[in-house]
This record gives structure tokens, C-alpha cells and sequence, in this order.
């Protein structure tokens, strides 16, 4: 799964639960405007910016690494 993909699956968990974006980053204690950005794609989350979100939306968030 991509990054975008992720943000996009953020996103609508978001707005199934009815927050905003300022309620969203308040639960993944990153500031409004970052939230804001990254899902608007104006940053290249890191991968642990996204983990946060991910937890504060209620996103289970497993990492396979392959080769």
C-alpha cells in the first residue's frame, strides 16, 4: 500500500466519524496545518507521521517489509 493510499483510507475515516481536521490533529498531537497538508498531498508524510494519524482515526497500521 502507498503512502496515498493510506491518506486517502485517512481521510475517510475522518469523515465517517464526523471530525474535522482540527479534532483529528488535536488526537494525533500534530499540529492543524500539517494535518491540512498532508492530506492534501502538499507533503511527503514520513512513515511515522502517518502511523499517528492513522492511530488517531482508529486505523490499524501493520508494516510487512519484503524484498
Amino acid at each position: 500500500m502507498t503512502k496515498n493510499q493510506i491518506v486517502k483510507r485517512i481521510i475517510k475515516a475522518r469523515k465517517t466519524k464526523g471530525w474535522t481536521t482540527v479534532a483529528s490533529a488535536q488526537k494525533a498531537s500534530v499540529s492543524q496545518p500539517t494535518w491540512w497538508r498532508v492530506e492534501n498531498g502538499k507533503v511527503d508524510p514520513t512513515w511515522e507521521l502517518l502511523f499517528q494519524m492513522c492511530k488517531a482515526v482508529g486505523i490499524k497500521a501493520v508494516v510487512t517489509l519484503q524484498e
